[in-house]
């Protein structure tokens, strides 16, 4: 496993033409499920009436340190339309347990699309910086025995 400064969280991407990137967070911030108020007032209303709509995707903003050269991440990440993602702890301690923040064993990584990337810069060979994924709603999880139906049916990621 990689060693990445000032980070104890790993973060795995592996895009849609199955090359895994594999990168330090140093920061993250994940934000979904508000929901739009729909007015829904009509003239009979003495005041504004309103209603909640659907549910805003997840989205994930992570701060990254990656090991290795900008063009090659650039060129991976240009390319990428989608692909799944995890978040788990790193652990250099022997008999510890890996725990997952997002996308765990259980589950499997989540489906999310690349929506932005900037790279800030590049020092030593280690380049930093912001990637924006938003959960892919449409992807069709197998359900296992988790009870959400035959395997290829929508299910819980």
């Amino acid at each position: 496993m990689a060693k990445f400064l000032a980070s104890r969280l790993i973060g795995t991407f592996v895009t849609s033409g199955s090359t895994t990137i594999e990168f330090g967070i140093t920061g993250f911030q994940i934000s979904g499920g508000e929901r739009t108020m729909i007015d829904i007032t009509t003239g009979a209303n003495s005041s504004r009436a309103k209603f909640p709509g659907l549910a805003e995707p997840l989205t994930a903003t992570i701060n990254f340190i990656y090991q290795g050269e900008i063009a090659g991440l650039d060129a991976e990440l240009k390319a990428c339309g989608g692909g799944t993602l995890s978040i788990r702890t790193a652990t250099d301690a022997e008999g510890c347990d890996v725990s997952y923040i997002l996308g765990n064993t259980e589950d499997g990584p989540l489906s999310v699309f690349l929506s932005s990337y900037s790279i800030e810069g590049e020092m030593d060979g280690a380049v930093t910086g912001t990637a924006s994924f938003m959960r892919n709603e449409n992807a069709v999880y197998d359900a296992g025995d988790g009870g959400g139906g035959e395997g290829g049916e929508e299910g819980t990621p």
